[in-house]
């Protein structure tokens, strides 16, 4: 840096104009164990009775709210209950509801919010094992209600449920075929008071089902299919919108077993999959959590290794279609241990997985999303380690994806550049060109070297596309000689906020708008 403060005072006094560009982002890839640092984690419950949160237990609304749903338990069977909380609108996390009837044990939560209606809704079943029934909790006009899915008087447990774009609710289940005995996936499609309910003949021995909905409305349900030695995760899904023409597939990983599984779907219908499995032994082979992906178009790619040591995987997509996933950490001498502390693995800007700790010592049962601004949201619960059972929501404290970095590399000096008055020094204007990846605020000023703003060239929204601006270089003073500061921000419909001190040039800054990332470049100008 010395080197080119010299050199920038010799082309000075030579009268030879000089563009120096000076870098700044507010992530990088690279930091992967400081990713997850200082999180903001709120508890959801204070008290004795115990607590479990599950894989599908946290949800977002679309304006970024989290909504959490988990159930206590004891040795009365009548305190298995459901309950559920959010910090929506305010951010204040509102006094948990009991959703269950409290005279009947209640299990398995599955929670899911539409992205239509913002509304949330929670499946879980009531009765015994033998006897176990599905149901449906949904709030309306601030009232919670409970509808009944299955009236059998058999096995009907553990539910996974989400909604797709024309708001409709896709559930799944495991169920008793009553003819054969065998233990199927059970699959309702519809809203409220209308249900469409049919029996996958197809699946195998299922076992921890999630299901996903494509932009079509295409139902996929994973799951932990098979029989003991050969435990893999299957694939089922329809041809239409709650159609009943299923196709099944089996997806191997390079475990031996595979028992648990995350899928999500992107926007343009692509298929994102976590799996987690284990070697030959199920009490001392390690544990593994790997990655598939497979295009609308093509076949599953090769599974990639996320993690070793590593189970319970928890999967979401970012806004690039960037993969995360949050895991638990096993032991190390006994595998079919779970540690207590909750990592987050995403690709670096290689390609390859890296690994950051998300929060660790006594958190389990994790259930993972990402917000619009690229933070991480975990739900989970303590008690594992220490016994003291509560619920948790933990978020990142900064976003954990990489598009502030991808779009900083994408754009280099493409989307900032003066272009100066060489090789005419006489010439008393620059031009400023930049570019906008899409439409948004866009606020040009200049700066003197003490971070004092001396102009501010643009400052309104703009189209996507290249834009220039002419400056005369003159200071408060009509000087158009000295070294200047233009400070280029990018930001969404949403808000920008400063991080650090807004008087100084070295102020960094970050969107927290509808995406999270900033095209922030600072020149030092001298003529």
């Amino acid at each position: 840096m010395r080197a080119a403060r010299q050199y920038a005072l010799e082309l000075r006094r030579s009268c030879t104009p000089l563009l120096l560009f000076l870098f700044s982002s507010s992530l990088t890839a690279s930091c992967a164990l400081a990713q997850w640092q200082d999180p903001v984690v709120d508890t959801i419950t204070r008290t004795q009775t115990k607590k479990m949160t599950a894989s599908q237990s946290l949800d977002l609304d679309s304006s970024g709210c989290a909504h959490l749903a988990w159930r206590t338990a004891s040795y009365n069977p009548t305190d298995f209950r459901i309950f559920y909380s959010t910090n929506s609108p305010n951010g204040i996390w509102s006094v948990p509801e009991v959703l269950s009837d409290p005279t009947e044990s209640a299990n398995s939560p599955a929670l899911t919010v539409s992205s239509v209606s913002c509304l949330p809704y929670v499946s879980f079943e009531t009765g015994t094992e033998e006897n176990s029934e599905v149901h449906v909790a949904y709030r309306s006009e601030g009232v919670w209600h409970v509808e009944r899915i299955t009236d059998n008087n058999h096995f009907d447990r553990f539910s996974t449920i989400t909604t797709d774009l024309m708001d409709h609710l896709h559930l799944a289940w495991i169920t008793q075929d009553t003819v054969s005995q065998e233990y199927k996936l059970a699959y309702a499609f519809g809203k409220i008071g209308s249900w469409q309910i049919q029996t996958l003949a197809g699946s195998q021995n299922p076992l921890l089902a999630r299901i996903a909905i494509s932009p079509q409305g295409i139902a996929h349900i994973v799951y932990r299919g098979g029989y003991p030695l050969e435990y893999h995760i299957h694939h089922a899904w329809n041809d239409s919108l709650g159609g009943r023409d299923w196709n099944y597939e089996v997806i191997m990983s390079n475990n031996y077993a595979d028992i648990v599984s995350s899928l999500m779907i992107e926007a343009d219908g692509d298929l994102h999959l976590a799996v987690g499995g284990h070697g030959p032994d199920f009490v001392t082979s390690p544990r593994s959590v790997y990655y598939l992906h497979k295009s609308v178009s093509g076949d599953w790619e090769s599974p990639e290794l996320v993690a070793s040591k590593a189970y319970e995987p928890c999967l979401d997509v970012d806004r690039r279609g960037n993969p995360h996933i949050v895991w638990m950490q096993m032991d190390e001498l006994i595998p079919i241990l779970e540690t207590g502390n909750l990592f987050h693995s995403s690709r670096n800007e290689h390609g390859s997985w890296q690994a950051s700790l998300a929060i660790g010592n006594d958190y389990f049962n994790a259930s993972f999303r990402l917000d619009e601004h690229g933070f991480g949201h975990v739900g989970c619960n303590t008690g594992g380690n220490t016994r003291i059972y509560d619920v948790y929501h933990v978020r990142s404290g900064r976003t954990i994806t990489r598009m502030d970095e991808d779009l900083s590399r994408e754009s280099e000096l493409t989307s900032f550049w003066p272009l100066c008055s060489q090789p005419n020094p006489c010439v008393t204007f620059t031009r400023i060109a930049y570019a906008t990846p899409e439409w948004c605020r866009v606020k040009l000023t200049v700066h003197n070297i003490l971070g004092d703003q001396v102009e501010t060239l643009v400052d309104t929204g703009q189209p996507a596309g290249l834009h220039n601006v002419i400056w005369y270089a003159t200071d408060k003073m009509g000087r158009r000689s000295g070294q200047y500061i233009l400070r280029l921000v990018l930001r969404s419909a949403g808000t920008c906020e400063p991080v650090g001190e807004p008087s100084l040039p070295e102020t960094l800054w970050a969107t927290v708008g509808k995406w999270d990332r900033t095209a922030t470049r600072k020149v030092c100008v001298l003529r």
